[in-house]
């Protein structure tokens, strides 16, 4: 079940978050016990959910090699949620980032007045916005300045890496700029 490398690092856990790692171990803990609560957990493999189901009715614990499984598949689906969540923050950041470059690339060569660009925060209009971006939806800013978040964080834009990642893992917002 557990894949142990010569530093002792359990290798079936990589690419795992520490509060992931923390969930797997969890989740395990919940079917060893047979909590019915491990049917609760959203990133759970739902294809063993009547296996599950099955056993606690009947009274018994699962066997190792179902938990094995289960936890197996629990861990995949927490790979792939991460490995979306990593994409998006990223793809995010780049594409912002790449226009601020791009603004400051035309200025530099006189093709553009960076005085007349100016750059307005839109978020995704959600109950899933961040509180800290709240307060930020439909504020404008010249270019060159940064915004600052609800939480009091200087943002140059969505996804600006040198913000803390509290502000930027999973942002879904963009900004428009235009010239004035």
């Amino acid at each position: 079940q557990y894949n142990r490398s010569p530093l002792g690092i359990d290798t079936s856990l990589l690419g795992l978050s520490a509060t992931q790692r923390r969930q797997v171990e969890s989740y395990r803990d919940l079917l060893r016990k047979n909590k019915e609560s491990a049917l609760q957990r959203s990133m759970r493999d739902r294809g063993s959910d009547e296996e599950f189901r099955e056993a606690l009715r009947r009274g018994e614990p699962l066997t190792e090699s179902q938990i094995d499984r289960m936890v197996k598949g629990y861990k995949a689906t927490l790979l792939q949620h991460r490995a979306m969540v990593i994409a998006q923050t990223e793809s995010v950041r780049v594409i912002h980032e790449s226009i601020e470059d791009l603004v400051f690339q035309l200025s530099s060569t006189g093709l553009l007045d960076i005085d007349r660009v100016e750059r307005t925060w839109i978020t995704a209009r959600d109950e899933r916005v961040r509180a800290s971006h709240t307060p930020l939806h439909g504020r404008t800013v010249p270019q060159g300045v940064a915004f600052i978040s609800g939480a009091g964080v200087p943002l140059r834009y969505p996804g600006d890496p040198s913000a803390p990642l509290a502000e930027v893992i999973n942002c879904r917002c963009i900004l428009i700029a235009r010239l004035v």
